[in-house]
């Protein structure tokens, strides 16, 4: 498999009871990207070090460096994107990406984001271990 396709503009809040918050921009973010904290502004996370991998939530809006942008940190998203229902989803190599546990290979660092509760929605749920895997 490969990292989840994100069409930007079907990226949404799903339901009612989500955790978010408004942040400011570090740099480009789309829709539907997972991002993660960068001397206080976010940025889009990979899984290449630590640090980019410690991922906070996924973007519903998007925007450039300086923008305010609505982030979900816990709780349902339409994923913009095809999902397998109950695969767990985590941080990709390309910048705000992600995609199942298959993708993750030596050298990435482990950042789950979230799993698929349907084919289209995601429960976002990050959690950044700081594990390399090998």
């Amino acid at each position: 498999m490969a990292a989840v396709t994100i069409t930007a503009g079907n990226v949404a809040l799903s339901d009612t009871g989500q955790t978010y918050l408004v942040g400011t921009l570090g740099g480009t973010v789309t829709q539907g990207q997972v991002v993660r904290v960068n001397n206080g502004a976010y940025v889009a996370a990979n899984n290449t070090t630590s640090a980019d991998a410690d991922c906070a939530g996924v973007a519903i809006t998007k925007g450039d460096s300086g923008d305010a942008c609505l982030i979900v940190t816990k709780g349902k998203i339409a994923a913009g994107g095809t999902l397998t229902l109950g695969q767990e989803y985590y941080v990709g190599n390309s910048a705000g990406t992600y995609g199942p546990q298959s993708d993750v290979t030596a050298g990435d660092y482990i950042s789950a984001i979230g799993i698929a509760v349907s084919t289209n929605e995601l429960y976002v749920l990050p959690y950044a271990s700081g594990v390399v895997a090998t």
